[in-house]
Formats: C-alpha cells, sequence, structure tokens
C-alpha cells in the first residue's frame, strides 16, 4: 500500500468564508456549513466508506479547494448576496468532481488490484442510526462578547433580586404631614435610645414616662397597664410585673380592633435602638400621620408591650387580663433583629388567605415569602405576635434582619439603624393602619395563601390548589423535555449521570463551607460574642462561596461535556429541584413557591435545548435561557440571602449546597461561557473566590465599626469575704486584645472559677481577685413562719438595696425548700424547680415569695442580685473600653453579682444577724395579694433603689405559654424572630439567646 501524507484541513480562507459570510450566517440563523462524511473523506483523501486512506487525488483536492475561494474582483471581497451563493454553488460543484474523482480513483485501483482496499462489508445492525456523538468543542463560530455579556447580565439580575433593593428611601423631616417619615421618627428614637434600659431599670421607667408622654401629645389618653405573667419548664422558672402602654382611638362604626404593638424594652447593655424602639418610633409616627386623614372606621389600638426581651411576658398580661383584648381582630407587630435591610413581613397566622391578600393590596412596600411562615411556623422562636397568634387573633410580623451583628449589643443605637429600614417600618405601620383601620373585619379568615415578592411584578398571591397544578405542570413539563431532548441525543441512562455530578458539584461546594467554617474563629475575635450572625461582616464570605461554587460547577460541567450532552447536564441537575417542587406543592404547598418556579425556569430551557438542539443557535435561544435563568436568579437569590442572614455564616454548608444548586438550574445559559474559550470563567470564579476570602479574612481585625467582644464581671457573696472578678476564657487568637483589656482594668487572671451558682454561664471562667465591694445585702422580710404538718411555710417580702435589675432565687436539694408562689402568682410543680427570678419592680417595690421547707431545717435558699449598673457601685474606671471593644452578652458582661443565704441572713429563726423590722403596712399589703395601684399613668413607678428587673441573664425560657420550656440545647439559634425569652441553658449555663423567641 502506498504512504502518503494526510493534506491539512482547509481554514475559512481557503474555503472562501468571508466575514461577511460569517455575519451573514449569524444573521440567518445558521452555523458554518457542515461537511458530510463523503466531503470530509474527499478533503482527506480517503475512500469513503473506509477507516484507511487511500490513494490522494492532489489534482482533485486542489480543484476543490481551489473551487472552494470566493471569487474576487480586484482584490476586493465579495460583498452582495448573490455573489456569495455563486460562491456556495462553486464550492458544492467543486466537492461533486471531487468525489467523483475519487470514486472513479477506486474503481480504477480495485480493476488492477492496486490502490486502497475495499470498505468491509457491513452488517444490517451496523447500518442502523447511532446516538450522535457528543461533541467537546462549541458548534458555531465563537462569539467573544458572549459569555461576559452572560456573566454581567446573571449577576446584575441577582444583585436587583436581593433583599436590600425593597428597602425604600427615607423620607426627611419637611415632608407633608401626611407622610411618614424616617427623620421625625429619628428623633423620637434619640431621646429613647439615649442609654441602656433593661426591664426594671430606671433608665426603662424614664422610657416608659417619655413615651406616655408622646401619645398624650398625639390627643391621645394612654394609660399603664401593670400586671404580672410568668412561664417556667425543665427547672427554672420567670415571673415578670410589667408595664404595657396602651391608647385607643375609637372608630365611627367599628366592626372590630385593629391592633399594632412594638415593645419598648431593651436588653442588657443595649441602647434598644432598633430592637426594638424603631418599632415604637414608627407607631408613633404613624399615628400622627395617620390622624391627618379621614377619621377610622375601626378602633385602633395602640399597645407598647413591656418586658419582650424576658419572655414576652408584657404580650402575655394584656392578652391574660387586658378588657381590651377580646375586640382584637388583627394585629400588627414591628420587631427587629438587626439594624438594616428591609421590613420583612415573616409570620401571619394559620388561615392567611384574606390578610395576605389585603397586605399585598395596600401595602406600596410589601415585601414577603411564604416559605418564611412554613419555617417558622416550624421553630420554637418566639415574638410578642406569638401570644396575639395564640389567642386566635389574624395578624402581620414584620422583621429586619440584616445588620445582625448589632442585635442585642451596646451599638445597637440610632447611629447603626438604617433609616431606610426605619422608613420601611413605618411605611407598613402606615399603610396597615389607614388600611385595616377602615375595611371590614367581620370576616378575617380564609384558606391559606402562597405568596412571593418579585421583581417589578411586586408581591404575587395565588390559592394552594394553583400550586399543586403547578406540581403536576413541573411533572409534565420535565417528562417533554426529556423525550424532546432525545433529538440532540440525551439518554435517560445519562441524565441520571448528570445528576450524580449535580450531586457531586453540590458536595463539593457545601465542602467549601464546612472548610470555610473550619478557619473563620481563627480570623476573628468576635466569633461567638454576637447574638444576630456570627461575624461582623459576614457578606464576603457568603461571596466566597457563591463564587467557589460557580468556579466547581462550571469546571465539572466542561469536564463532563466530554462524554455528556449539555441537555442530559442540564436535565439531571434539574432532577432533584422538579422532584422535591413536585413533593413539597402538596406537603408544605406555601413553600413551593420556592421550587416550582425555578424548576419550571430550568425544564423550559432545557425544553428549548431539544428543540433548537445542543447549539443553542442565534441570539433568540441564548435570551431566552438567560430569562429562564433570570427567573431562577430572581426566586432562588433571595432565599440564599435570606437564609444567611436569618442564620448568619454558621450555615456555610447549606449556603455552599443551595448556591450551587441555584447555579446548576442555570446550566443551558452557562454554555455561553465557552465564548471564547472553555476556561476562562471557571479560572475567574476561582480566582474571585480567593480575592473575596482574603478580604473577608482581613474584616476580622476589631475596629471602632467592628467591635470585639470583651467581658468583665464582679461576683461577691455576703458574709464568705471573698469576691471575683471574671472573664470569658480564652479560646482562641482573637480573644487575646479582650483579655489584655481586661488585665490592665484589674490585673492579671491567675486562675479559673465556675460560678453557676450566681446565675453566670457553667463553665470555668478566668477568674482574680477581687476587694470586697461596700454593698448593703437586700431586704428580706418575713410576713408569715408556721408550721403545717411536717412542712414549714414562710412569706418572704424581698426588695434589692442596690437596685438590681434581677432577683434570681436558687434552691438547694430538691425535695427540700421548695416555692410556692412569685408575686402573687402560683408556681406550678413546685417541686420541679431549682432556680425562679423575678424581673420588674412591684408598686410597692418588694417580691414576695411563699416558701415552704422541712419544719425544723433552715431555708436552704440563696438570692443572687444582678445589678446591670455596675459603675453605680464600683466607678467607672474598670469598664472604661477602647473603641474596638464592646461588652459580650453571651458571657453577661458588665455586671455586679450578689450572692444572699436566705438561711444564714434572713431566716427568722435561724439567722445570726438581726432580722429587718416589717415596714408599717408591708405585711398587710403583701398578705393582701400585693395587688397593683390602678393602671394609670407612671405615677407610684419605682424609684431608682427599688429596681429589682433581671436583663436575660442566663436563663431565658423559650415559651409559648404559661408553661413554656427552657431551651437545653445550649446553642446559638439566631433565626429571624426568635425573641427574648430563649438564651437557651443548659442546667445552669446559659448559651445564646435565639432571635425572635420572645427577646427580638
Amino acid at each position: 500500500m502506498t504512504d502518503f501524507d494526510f493534506p491539512d484541513l482547509p481554514s475559512d480562507e481557503e474555503l472562501g468564508i468571508t466575514d461577511e459570510d460569517r455575519k451573514a450566517y449569524e444573521e440567518e440563523g445558521e452555523d458554518r456549513p457542515e461537511m458530510s462524511d463523503a466531503e470530509m473523506a474527499a478533503l482527506l483523501g480517503e475512500a469513503p466508506g473506509s477507516k484507511q486512506a487511500g490513494a490522494p487525488a492532489a489534482g482533485a483536492a486542489g480543484a476543490a479547494a481551489s473551487a472552494g475561494k470566493s471569487p474576487k474582483a480586484g482584490g476586493e471581497k465579495t460583498s452582495t448576496r448573490e455573489e456569495r451563493r455563486a460562491a456556495k454553488e462553486a464550492k458544492k460543484a467543486a466537492r461533486a468532481a471531487e468525489k467523483a474523482a475519487r470514486k472513479a480513483a477506486k474503481q480504477a485501483g480495485a480493476d488492477s488490484g492496486k490502490g486502497a482496499p475495499a470498505a468491509p462489508k457491513t452488517s444490517k445492525s451496523d447500518e442502523s442510526p447511532k446516538a450522535p456523538k457528543v461533541s467537546t468543542a462549541l458548534a458555531g463560530p465563537r462569539i467573544p462578547w458572549r459569555g461576559p455579556a452572560t456573566v454581567i447580565a446573571l449577576v446584575v439580575m441577582a444583585g436587583l433580586s436581593t433583599a436590600g433593593r425593597y428597602a425604600p428611601q427615607p423620607v426627611p423631616a419637611n415632608a407633608p404631614e401626611s407622610e411618614f417619615s424616617s427623620a421625625r421618627a429619628m428623633a423620637t428614637l434619640i431621646e429613647i435610645a439615649r442609654a441602656p434600659h433593661p426591664v426594671g431599670s430606671p433608665e426603662h421607667a424614664r422610657v416608659r414616662d417619655f413615651l406616655v408622654d408622646r401619645l398624650e401629645q398625639l390627643g391621645l389618653e394612654p394609660e399603664v397597664q401593670t400586671g404580672v405573667a410568668h412561664i417556667q419548664g425543665n427547672g427554672r422558672g420567670r415571673a415578670a410585673t410589667t408595664r404595657n402602654i396602651v391608647a385607643r382611638i375609637e372608630g365611627t362604626e367599628p366592626t372590630g380592633a385593629f391592633l399594632i404593638t412594638a415593645h419598648y424594652d431593651a436588653r442588657d447593655q443595649s441602647l434598644g435602638a432598633a430592637d426594638a424602639g424603631s418599632g415604637v418610633v414608627a407607631i408613633l409616627e404613624a399615628v400622627r400621620a395617620a390622624q391627618t386623614g379621614e377619621p377610622f372606621r375601626n378602633d385602633v389600638i395602640i399597645l407598647i408591650t413591656d418586658a419582650e426581651e424576658i419572655g414576652l411576658m408584657g404580650a402575655r398580661t394584656f392578652a391574660a387580663e387586658h378588657r381590651w383584648m377580646e375586640d382584637v381582630r388583627v394585629a400588627v407587630s414591628l420587631e427587629m433583629r438587626g439594624s438594616d435591610g428591609p421590613a420583612i413581613m415573616f409570620e401571619t397566622n394559620d388561615q392567611n388567605g384574606w390578610i395576605v391578600r389585603q397586605f399585598a393590596e395596600s401595602d406600596p412596600y410589601a415585601y414577603a415569602n411564604s416559605l418564611a411562615f412554613e419555617v417558622y411556623q416550624r421553630m420554637p422562636n418566639d415574638t410578642d405576635f406569638t401570644i396575639l397568634k395564640e389567642a386566635g387573633v389574624q395578624g402581620l410580623n414584620f422583621a429586619g434582619i440584616d445588620g445582625a451583628p448589632a442585635y442585642h449589643q451596646r451599638y445597637d443605637d440610632p447611629g447603626h439603624l438604617s433609616e431606610s429600614t426605619l422608613q420601611h417600618h413605618g411605611e407598613h405601620a402606615l399603610a396597615s393602619m389607614r388600611h385595616f383601620g377602615q375595611v371590614d373585619l367581620s370576616e378575617v379568615n380564609a384558606p391559606n395563601a402562597v405568596y412571593i415578592t418579585i421583581p417589578l411584578l411586586g408581591m404575587v398571591v395565588y390559592d394552594v390548589v394553583v400550586g399543586h397544578a403547578l406540581s403536576a405542570i413541573v411533572a409534565i413539563l420535565f417528562g417533554l423535555a426529556l423525550l424532546v431532548s432525545g433529538r440532540t441525543g440525551a439518554r435517560p441512562g445519562r441524565v441520571v449521570v448528570g445528576t450524580v455530578v449535580a450531586l457531586a458539584c453540590a458536595a463539593a461546594a457545601g465542602g467549601v463551607g464546612f472548610a470555610l467554617m473550619s478557619v473563620i474563629p481563627g480570623f476573628h475575635g468576635e466569633f461567638g460574642g454576637l447574638q444576630g450572625s456570627a461575624l461582623h461582616q459576614e457578606g464576603w464570605y457568603v461571596l466566597t462561596l457563591v463564587a467557589a461554587a460557580a468556579a466547581i460547577v462550571w469546571s465539572v460541567s466542561i469536564v463532563a461535556r466530554r462524554w455528556l450532552h449539555l441537555s442530559e447536564l442540564a436535565l439531571g441537575a434539574a432532577l432533584v429541584p422538579a422532584v422535591a417542587s413536585i413533593a413539597v406543592g402538596f406537603t408544605v404547598p406555601l413553600a413551593a413557591v420556592n421550587l416550582h418556579w425555578p424548576a419550571l425556569a430550568a425544564t423550559s430551557a432545557v425544553l428549548l435545548l431539544g428543540i433548537v438542539g445542543d447549539r443553542l443557535k442565534g441570539h433568540a435561544a441564548w435570551a431566552f435561557s438567560l430569562l429562564a435563568a433570570g427567573v431562577v436568579l430572581v426566586v432562588l437569590a433571595p432565599i440564599v440571602e435570606t437564609l444567611w442572614l436569618a442564620m448568619s455564616i454558621r450555615l456555610a454548608i447549606g449556603l455552599g449546597i443551595l448556591s450551587a444548586i441555584t447555579i446548576q438550574l442555570c446550566l443551558p445559559v452557562l454554555d455561553s461561557l465557552r465564548h471564547p474559550n472553555d476556561w476562562w470563567s471557571p479560572l475567574a470564579a476561582l480566582a474571585a473566590a480567593g480575592i473575596f476570602f482574603g478580604v473577608a479574612s482581613q474584616s476580622g481585625r476589631p475596629s471602632a465599626e467592628r467591635p470585639a467582644p470583651s467581658t468583665l464581671a464582679y461576683a461577691y457573696e455576703h458574709g464568705s469575704g471573698s469576691a471575683y472578678w471574671v472573664t470569658e476564657p480564652t479560646d482562641h487568637p482573637g480573644d487575646a486584645l479582650a483579655t489584655e483589656w481586661a488585665e490592665e482594668r484589674v490585673g492579671a487572671f491567675e486562675s479559673t472559677i465556675n460560678l453557676s451558682e450566681f446565675g453566670y454561664p457553667n463553665v470555668e471562667a478566668s477568674s482574680r481577685d477581687a476587694l470586697v465591694v461596700d454593698a448593703d445585702r437586700p431586704e428580706i422580710v418575713t410576713l408569715r413562719d408556721e408550721v403545717v404538718g411536717r412542712r414549714r411555710v414562710v412569706d418572704l417580702a424581698v426588695r434589692s438595696r442596690v437596685g438590681a435589675e434581677l432577683l434570681q432565687f436558687r434552691y438547694g436539694d430538691a425535695g427540700t425548700t421548695q416555692l410556692i408562689s412569685v408575686a402573687g402568682v402560683r408556681v406550678d410543680d413546685p417541686g420541679s424547680l431549682t432556680v425562679f427570678e423575678h424581673w420588674g419592680i412591684p408598686e410597692h417595690g418588694y417580691v414576695l415569695i411563699e416558701l415552704e421547707g422541712p419544719a425544723d431545717e433552715p431555708l436552704d435558699l440563696y438570692v443572687t442580685e444582678h445589678l446591670l449598673r455596675p459603675t453605680e457601685l464600683l466607678g467607672e474606671s474598670p469598664f472604661e473600653r477602647p473603641a474596638e471593644l464592646a461588652p459580650n452578652p453571651n458571657w453577661l458582661s458588665d455586671r455586679v453579682m450578689l450572692r444572699t443565704s436566705v438561711g444564714q441572713f434572713g431566716d427568722p429563726a435561724y439567722a445570726v444577724v438581726e432580722v429587718d423590722p416589717v415596714p408599717d403596712g408591708l405585711a398587710e399589703l403583701l398578705r393582701s395579694g400585693g395587688a397593683p395601684a390602678e393602671a394609670g399613668r407612671a405615677e407610684g413607678s419605682p424609684e431608682a433603689g427599688d429596681e429589682i428587673d433581671a436583663a436575660a441573664t442566663a436563663d431565658t425560657i423559650d415559651g409559648a405559654s404559661d408553661t413554656a420550656t427552657i431551651d437545653t440545647t445550649a446553642t446559638t439559634s439566631d433565626s429571624i424572630g426568635a425573641g427574648p425569652d430563649s438564651i437557651a441553658s443548659t442546667g445552669d449555663s446559659v448559651a445564646v439567646d435565639t432571635i425572635g423567641s420572645g427577646s427580638r
């Protein structure tokens, strides 16, 4: 057989394809002209159907090459369509001549016994059509701009879908009187948030008086409702004396009452500007603006609750005791779990169809997603709205969740609160007040509705049955896409392989999240010291996750395309979300909206692939695929963002997985990233991930904008002669600055101590000896002491002489001393308790407790006072901090804890010191139940020295009823809405409180 060299494939120029030709192909939706197998063999000098080369027909090939060139005149390119057609016809004629020449050469070789061997015979099975071979090259000419344009378009669509764009712009103070003005509201907020004001503090009483005055200035007649609420569970209990501020605007023809509420108490050292001073001032400004319009048809009730941060106590008191509660038909609650971002409507009651549609129609800035309803009702978190909801009230609950590092921190001040967020709160308050103040409230329940806010469309609401239909449509559309994609060679088995590839990519993205959470604590001293988030600036880490997920998905897709069609990869990636959307549509229907539309969009794009082929011809198909990707992004991008803001970067694994799934649902349009070449986009994404990570890791350095948490507290037990300074133990390098500061203040910490008996976290804290503070013991007055059978019954009145915000009662061995009642409220199952605390100040200033114990033994009871104004006893110096440090609420910083044995200092039978005499008239008052004064203005508000309220110390109870359960998981859960009564505790130890569970 004769050896010869294969000729090189002809270039576009050699084939006569000019720039004008390429442009014409694009305009006409045509690809580059393809050659048949025979034509390709002719150009290569092969015998058609043969696997081995035959003798070349150089002359014919040259003629074909020559004939394939476009005719030129004077060196100029052809420019008319007729000339291009003539050139094509010439090339076809040349190929036909080449084919005929090769056939003749083959026949001549066969006749002479020389030349190329005859093609082997084939069986019928060999003649059957084969599946198209997967091409690793991009079909058609490369379009350099399409890849970057796709990336830019996707980034812009994702950015426009984020929650932040829904918060309205602030309105200045000179706006018309009928409008809500964030500037006017902010002026009021500055007065509220001048200093920390936890329940029971003198500042708390000042804020209450200020708000009563402001309501009076608005022409209302406010009253202060005083009562006692109680929750208990898992061996712990809490009671609080609450003072709610309530006012009522009478309607002209009421069909019921509309209630709007927020709480005015703050947490520990927090100034409470966002949480929830923002809601309070939003209500006040909304009332002012609403009064410029027509009178309300329905009654409007303003409820500013007390003690929300310690267990929804004020809301409990109002729901259980206030005469107006039975009139309430619809309620709106304004909460905050951050300091920035839109005010999201995240909770309604069951049977929400009517209220959701009213909200969508009446509020110009409505922002909500029914997924939040499904998620929140399955969580243990609570707000004041929880109490109203349990009472059967329909309504809406709003909260901002961005800017979460400020949550419960000292820097929850007006300067850190976004005025856009305040404006959004106010728009909700004013719109709801005007709307529900006028509509018929006779029937406010209707079957649950599905709802979601979409850019440009606003809030979309539809019935659950529509969701069921969408589940069926997803199933049909996916089946059609699978069937039609067979035209491009897609096979069901290979679609399953595509699913495996998609799951592998998602797992890899989750692995990146796991790796991030392994290294983040080493970069950030604030890790573990914040309650609303893990870090001050988490956004860069989220971008790192998204970029890494993009790099993983596209890199794997490029490699997988060597064996799989694009349609097989895209269908495989959509399979799990599609199946999930079908299942969720029937089991958790209000959440399915976030799966239905992405699944429909992704399968529609794959269906287009099957119709036009694997090559996405022309700009129209690209634009359609981009539109489908846009639907995916406008639904799922906000979900990724909201989950991050609600749960913090601690959810990094889940965020990585969800990011990968979102990107994979955009695979049809992402195929455009192969322009101008395959690898530019994954390398760019990888580079971006590295840059984002570098910026994120540098943001861990403490500064005035990102203060690190620091801890210093003082503990002393009366009669022991020993006092201690304590600070958080050093767990990682980021604690070094806080430790150095504490040692500069009080000296080196040379030992450890467990102060769980003081109500401090049940861990070994770093400690050093301290001088004993000159502080008076609490006043303990015996009102009754008698033996009934084998048990001794004792009534005591207890008052803090140092003005402590919290009185905590701790018992000894179970079965000895037991608490029977607190502040006139009976304790459920007293034998199960080991700790009970009281917040707030009864009108008479004393907390009345009833005890039982062995007839012949001292009372086994300790009273621990927590004073959250430690500078009043210890001076300013120990707690002065640089700007880059702030008190750590998770470690109960900046407080004095004073422990007293009732048996030693208050038991009339066994005390070793003289017992305080009973003040005149006190015994009779307390024996009558200590009934509070008539509800009215803050007359009789306790003096500073009389207050004994608790600042959510270590044991917040997570409860939705008067027998709530304390969270014993000892983990931080920063999910939207978890309120104050959820500081998780294990035994005596306290973890972090969850967001919204009665405390936020």
